[in-house]
């Protein structure tokens, strides 16, 4: 997922910030290729010329929502199982998005509504979640009843927990390259 505005960063739009020779979205996009037969990016603001391996999909509405971001990608899909992440965790290993992928949807990661793993049809609840004028990925995750993942699955694949790490604030991004947690 693309769309957000990158209002906390406060440097700009961070998924096409430098990040290890590339573009910080990149990190994500590679791991998600070597798990999924297809890999969208969803959102706006950037141009499809900016990243590689996904195909760009433009969310059509104008407001900002990562609702909108995860019906736009649930609607685009082919598959039957969609997996969602934010595209502001270049440190998501492909062997975590894996063990994440073999889960029964509906099912988030424990602490965090973004990384989930959904069914193309549960794009009806997102609609009906949004006609309500709700916009918390949370309150999505309790009317599809989505299972939470516990982080303790993964340590053995990420035993520092860096896979599920998303890069908000320009201080999370910086803290990479000095090793300070903010």
């Amino acid at each position: 997922m693309a769309g957000g505005k990158s209002s906390r960063f406060k440097k700009g739009n961070k998924l096409i910030s430098p990040f290890l020779g590339e573009l910080l979205i990149e990190g994500a996009v590679k791991a998600a290729r070597q798990v999924a037969d297809e890999v969208l990016v969803v959102g706006k603001g950037l141009s499809p010329k900016e990243f590689k391996g996904a195909r760009w999909v433009s969310e059509a509405f104008t407001g900002h929502s990562p609702l909108y971001g995860v019906l736009t990608a649930l609607k685009e899909a082919k598959g039957e199982k969609v997996l969602i992440l934010p595209g502001d965790c270049p440190l998501i290993r492909p062997e975590v998005l894996k063990l994440l992928a073999q889960k029964e949807p509906p099912a988030f990661i424990e602490g965090n509504y973004l990384f989930a793993l959904l069914r193309k049809g549960d794009f009806l609840t997102v609609e009906e979640v949004l006609r309500e004028g709700e916009h918390k990925v949370r309150e999505l995750h309790r009317r599809l009843k989505s299972r939470e993942v516990k982080l303790k699955e993964f340590q053995p694949l990420d035993y520092r927990g860096e896979s599920f790490k998303n890069l908000n604030y320009y201080e999370d991004y910086t803290s990479l390259f000095t090793g300070e947690e903010r």
